[in-house]
């Protein structure tokens, strides 16, 4: 079974919605496991020990704690993140949204 984890900074309301249409899905709010706060390296050491998948919109710090994570030889588990972007409903409709300041868009 798939396990989310929700960052502290995800939207509330993507948990809710997707809780609200699969009430069996495992996903795991920043409250309820007292992350909120911890630093990034711990809070990927957590979801790994935990076998959880990571849900964030932290694209600025997550990326960068996540590779040097994921390079250190004395890890047992693997931490995995999945990177929400957000943009405004304008540029979604007019297909102008970018990723980040680098401008490229999701495909």
């Amino acid at each position: 079974m798939v396990r989310f984890q929700a960052d502290a900074d995800l939207n509330q309301t993507i948990v809710a919605a997707l809780l609200r249409r699969a009430p069996g899905v495992d996903f795991r709010t920043a409250e309820l496991a007292q992350i909120r706060g911890i630093g990034d390296p711990d809070v990927l050491a957590i979801v790994a020990y935990e076998e959880r998948i990571l849900v964030t919109h932290d694209s600025k710090t997550m990326p960068r704690h996540f590779r040097f994570f994921e390079s250190r030889s004395d890890l047992e588990r693997s931490a995995r993140v999945v990177l929400v972007l957000a943009f405004k409903r304008e540029e979604a409709a007019s297909g102008r949204h970018t990723a980040g300041k680098g401008g490229a868009s999701p495909t």
